[in-house]
């Protein structure tokens, strides 16, 4: 793996398991994978719809778009169930796209800036 590529995905892996709290166990490829299709949903506000379609239940579906608002990965006015996506969740809608659901490639690395804290830098489409 080129080491562009595997700094791409370290920050990915770090904010799955890290921003967003997902652990290996249970169902993590499919967690990642709903990850990926909210992402691609956004703005919310264009595909409510097919948003309350994937979760239909309006609890769910509020505490599953604060977790993502909360990891940075959307933003909201004054509803969340109108947010864009940010400039941190398109890195990871691209890396995710990019692995194509072969989540393997996202496991048993270490943490970017072993461990540091990351910059809006890190999301930059220049990176991908």
């Amino acid at each position: 793996m080129a080491d562009d590529q595997r700094q791409r995905y370290e920050h990915a892996a770090k904010i799955l398991g890290g921003d967003l709290g997902l652990c290996g166990c249970g169902d993590s490829d499919g967690s990642y994978a709903l990850v990926r299709i909210l992402l691609g949903l956004t703005p919310f506000y264009e595909h409510l719809d097919e948003l309350r379609a994937l979760i239909p239940d309006s609890g769910v579906r509020h505490i599953v778009s604060s977790a993502l608002d909360s990891a940075g990965l959307i933003e909201h006015g004054t509803s969340i169930s109108g947010s864009w996506i940010t400039t941190k969740g398109t890195f990871l809608l691209h890396v995710l796209t990019e692995v194509g659901g072969d989540w393997d490639r996202l496991y048993g690395l270490g943490l970017p800036h072993d461990g540091g804290d990351c910059t809006e830098a890190c999301w930059s489409v220049d990176r991908q």
